[in-house]
């Protein structure tokens, strides 16, 4: 029968195994660390590790989200409740969430080839779906604090304009198929033409 662990203990392991197996999947990528890697890593037994995670799918998906959260947090300390031009708001959170992403190496790993696969277990795939709703919520969050100021309102829908931000980081799944030389300037013409549909949106108050 597993040990039980008091709470103080629980989250001590827990952290543990967050950051040593946060620490190798950024050198050694996703799909080469083994269970037992993690377990050896943080001197635990495979017994414990499960107590905690019911896969590395699951496991990989909590690091990506906290790290993710912490990098959001700057985000929303930047842009929430903006005011003036939110074409230009929504613009330049894209374009700062972007740094974030690809230039995260924990986050980054997400978009390496085969990572999304490997992690989609069944647990893992449960963790995606957790994230997706977070990351939906938020962004939808931030949009409804926008104000365009006293004459103007945006009525396209913030469910519509969240799925747009969202829908260009699923684009970096395809550079393949898009062409990596050309990959930018698709991003930067997707991103032209949002903000012309926001601007077709904005109208003046009644």
């Amino acid at each position: 029968m597993p040990k039980p662990f008091s709470p103080e203990e629980r989250e001590r392991l827990q952290q543990l195994i967050l950051e040593k197996s946060k620490d190798l999947f950024v050198r050694y990528g996703f799909e080469k660390i083994t269970i037992t890697d993690i377990t050896q890593a943080t001197g635990i037994g495979k017994g414990t590790f499960y107590q905690f995670y019911k896969s590395k799918g699951e496991l990989f998906v909590d690091v990506y989200a906290k790290e993710w959260s912490r990098l959001q947090e700057e985000l929303l300390k930047k842009y929430k409740g903006s005011t003036g031009n939110v074409a230009e708001t929504v613009l330049a959170y894209i374009r700062d969430n972007r740094k974030n992403l690809l230039g995260s190496p924990v986050l980054s790993i997400i978009y390496q080839r085969e990572t999304l696969k490997h992690i989609s277990d069944k647990y893992g795939t449960q963790g995606l779906k957790q994230f997706s709703e977070l990351n939906k919520s938020v962004l939808e969050e931030l949009i409804n604090s926008w104000d365009q100021g006293q004459n103007y309102e945006l009525t396209l829908d913030s469910q519509v304009l969240a799925g747009m931000m969202r829908s260009l980081s699923y684009l970096n799944y395809h550079i393949d198929e898009i062409g990596e030389d050309i990959f930018e300037d698709v991003i930067n013409t997707f991103l032209d033409a949002m903000a012309l549909e926001i601007q077709k949106n904005l109208r003046v108050k009644e």
